[in-house]
């Protein structure tokens, strides 16, 4: 964010989950810190949240916790317009999707070139996951592993 400026990032956290990241990142967007003397390029109206809801990105497996990103972002909007969920604009979109960040080539999000910044905090998957057929599909279909010693498998 520091070197494009607030005004012209684009980020996504493709592993969403309830959207912690994506709310700390609208807000951060929306009011940037000002370091030195040079005043904030975005504001702080309905333009600046305008703006954060175009910049922030998620995605994630799961339709529920997709649906609950939207929502606290969503709902951000409104507490910092100081209006309720009713009031916000129906034209201003949330950019929240549910699909798989690894395979999904299909979804616009993911799109290459679509974001400026990646940030996630992984989901945590263990071998006792009852969805193995989802634990074990990225590496069947776009990964391969660069050793058998190792666990996780890095790109081709």
């Amino acid at each position: 964010m520091e070197e494009r400026g607030p005004a012209d990032v684009r980020m996504i956290d493709p592993a969403c989950g309830t959207g912690h990241i994506a709310v700390a990142a609208f807000h951060m967007i929306r009011d940037p810190p000002v370091h030195g003397r040079r005043p904030s390029p975005v504001g702080h109206g309905p333009r600046a949240v305008e703006r954060a809801l175009d910049v922030v990105s998620g995605v994630d497996l799961d339709a529920y916790a997709a649906a609950l990103t939207a929502y606290r972002v969503l709902a951000c909007s409104a507490h910092v317009l100081g209006v309720g969920l009713d009031r916000v604009l129906a034209s201003w979109s949330v950019n929240v999707a549910a699909a798989d960040s690894l395979l999904d080539h299909t979804e616009p999000l993911l799109a290459a070139g679509a974001c400026h910044a990646c940030v996630a905090n992984p989901p945590y998957i263990t071998p006792k996951d009852p969805s193995s057929a989802t634990r074990s599909a990225p590496r069947t279909r776009r990964w391969r592993p660069t050793s058998t010693r190792w666990p996780f498998p890095s790109p081709r």
